[in-house]
């Protein structure tokens, strides 16, 4: 069944531990949807860092559209791989002595089922094969990837802030639109490739 695409991310259902009554204005729409925009909400709970970052396809793999011949495949495969090396999108403080959990990487389609890329870089096993005609066509159109990082810290006060590569990594992207939260409160910016730090 068809439906339109919401994300209650990370950071939101954080927020609601921390700020009781607080307004969940994160849903994102294909109509806003704008490449080179990417959003990234961070929460630090106790010894619980959980990182996400939400991104047009575009910015990650240079197309919207389903990877189909060797070359995107290709791209995708490498995309993913660069994604899930925590060490290559995040520097954080190693006196935090933070250690990272599996990373789980989906692209979103409109109106459709999520790529589980985690694996392989391809479709999760037993993804049903999308049928022809009018849902090839969808598939011309715009999808997101999001992404998801949990980390556990023995010294959780020792994370003061974390800087992004993202921007070296995937040069197509342009700005990071960033959400905040832990003990300290919550706050937002916004960053680029010459602003990729953010402090707590």
């Amino acid at each position: 069944m068809k439906q339109k695409i919401s994300y209650p991310s990370i950071f939101f259902m954080m927020a609601c531990l921390f700020a009781t009554g607080a307004k969940a204005d994160t849903e994102r729409e294909y109509g806003t949807h704008e490449h080179g925009a990417g959003q990234l909400n961070v929460a630090l709970d106790g010894k619980t860092l959980d990182i996400e970052v939400i991104a047009p396809a575009f910015d990650i793999v240079g197309f919207g559209h389903k990877a189909e011949s060797e070359a995107d495949k290709a791209t995708l495969a490498k995309a993913t791989k660069t994604l899930q090396d925590t060490s290559a999108m995040f520097s954080i403080p190693k006196t935090a002595d933070c250690q990272a959990k599996p990373v789980t990487v989906k692209q979103v389609w409109e109106q459709e089922d999520d790529d589980d890329l985690s694996a392989s870089g391809k479709k999760a096993e037993g993804h049903e094969d999308h049928k022809k005609g009018h849902h090839e066509e969808e598939h011309e159109g715009h999808s997101e990837f999001k992404i998801t990082y949990q980390y556990t810290c023995a010294a959780p006060g020792k994370v003061t802030g974390l800087e992004t590569h993202y921007f070296t990594l995937f040069q197509n992207a342009k700005t990071l639109k960033t959400s905040i939260l832990s003990t300290k409160g919550q706050k937002g910016s916004v960053l680029d490739s010459k602003n990729t730090k953010i402090l707590f």
